[in-house]
């Protein structure tokens, strides 16, 4: 499937060009960059104008049943 693309690198220094991706999504992981402002800065750059941005850092402790949705 090409709907959704993995890949290994470094989110301070991302290898795609400019305004490529419709969705950047990071779930508990910007909190390990000691330069933040740069993760942001990356993703903001490699997302299509108009594209969606997600950040979840995991602190749920009491959920059951979670679910996240993404929609336009």
């Amino acid at each position: 499937d090409d709907l959704i693309e993995v890949i290994h690198g470094s989110f301070e220094e991302i290898t795609q060009a400019d305004e490529v991706f419709d969705v950047v999504w990071s779930q508990d992981a910007i909190l390990h960059s000691s330069n933040r402002k740069q993760v942001l800065s990356e993703a903001w750059r490699v997302l299509k104008p108009g594209g969606i941005y997600k950040n979840f850092k995991n602190k749920i402790t009491r959920a059951k049943r979670l679910i996240f949705v993404v929609g336009y």
